[in-house]
């Protein structure tokens, strides 16, 4: 992954867009950890945005967000081992019922 950093560095460096790259790559880090790790929760939770260090997980319900916010700290602790120090420090859940692809 070092060498996938060095890349966006340089293309953000030169065209301003290795920070939204760089961010929609920790939002599908994040999301594929969410389905192997916590599979019954694959449709029902997903990592939506980065704002400033905290990654903000929408979840269909306050049952869901517990359990995501139970396990922030291995999701966290993997997307700092993935991305250094690029990786969100914090974790917020948002509750939204209905289908998370709306919003």
């Amino acid at each position: 992954m070092k060498a996938l950093s060095d890349i966006l560095r340089r293309l953000d460096q030169q065209t301003g867009l290795g920070g939204p790259v760089s961010r929609a790559l920790v939002l599908e880090a994040a999301n594929a950890w969410i389905g192997g790790e916590l599979p019954n929760l694959a449709g029902r939770a997903a990592a939506k945005s980065i704002v400033g260090a905290t990654i903000v997980v929408q979840c269909q319900s306050g049952v869901l967000a517990a359990e995501v916010k139970i396990r922030s700290t291995r999701l966290l602790a993997h997307l700092k081992e993935r991305f250094g120090t690029g990786a969100p420090q914090a974790l917020k859940c948002l509750v939204r019922q209905g289908n998370l692809d709306e919003y």
